[in-house]
């Protein structure tokens, strides 16, 4: 030990920065790829089931159980889907979950709804 280390007093290292970026490296790597993510998440049973999941504990209050409706009005209901998926995505990444792997664009989110509605109406 250096005696420069001997003076610091003993602080608990931060919490490394983690950020979520909607379409930067999406954009930089093309839409081919971000095509093939979609579409490998699109086709995963884990993946489909753990957005049913969510959808279901986000949306189970009466007052927010129509937006599991695939036949409500489609402006108000993809802002509230792609914000609870998107929310979801982000605490799976953190710790690992399957939703991970999701991109996590508009799209992509619209269509992972579509892909779990027709089980999510009959849930409900």
């Amino acid at each position: 030990m250096t005696s420069s280390d001997q003076r610091r007093p003993s602080m608990a290292r931060p919490n490394p920065l983690h950020i979520d970026e909607d379409g930067g490296l999406a954009a930089l790597m093309g839409t081919q790829n971000v095509t093939m993510a979609r579409d490998a998440a699109l086709g995963e049973a884990a993946i489909l089931q753990a957005a049913r999941d969510v959808l279901q504990t986000a949306f189970a209050d009466a007052a927010r159980k129509h937006y599991l409706d695939p036949f409500a009005p489609a402006q108000e209901r993809n802002r509230e889907v792609v914000a609870v998926l998107r929310q979801a995505i982000a605490e799976h990444r953190q710790r690992g979950g399957v939703l991970a792997r999701v991109p996590a664009d508009d799209a992509t989110l619209q269509q992972l709804f579509a892909a779990s509605s027709a089980t999510l109406t009959t849930c409900a």
